[in-house]
């Protein structure tokens, strides 16, 4: 009392479809993750690189504003001297007469 054997057959190719559809979406679902990760890596990768690149642009203009700033002090301590020795000189003639 069996199913004849075209039935058990054609049951059987069912049931292999069914179980070859169900790996192939579970590899693709598989295919995804990855493909999602890979992409969210790359997003990630990116910003960085941009928040890198933006800090570099600051370290760089701050480098500039230091440097600018040690040539204004090294400006105001010329002159500073130069201020002083004119006024040794005022008051050195006011004190003699003499150039």
């Amino acid at each position: 009392m069996g199913l004849p054997a075209g039935l058990v057959k054609r049951v059987e190719t069912a049931t292999e479809r069914k179980k070859d559809t169900t790996k192939m979406k579970a590899a693709s679902r598989w295919n995804r993750g990855v493909r999602v990760a890979f992409v969210c890596a790359i997003v990630i990768l990116a910003g960085a690189g941009a928040v890198s690149y933006r800090g570099i642009g600051l370290f760089r203009e701050s480098t500039r504003w230091v440097i600018h700033t040690t040539e204004v002090v090294g400006r105001l301590q010329d002159l500073r001297y130069a201020m002083k020795s004119v006024e040794s000189g005022c008051r050195g003639y006011a004190l003699t007469g003499k150039e």
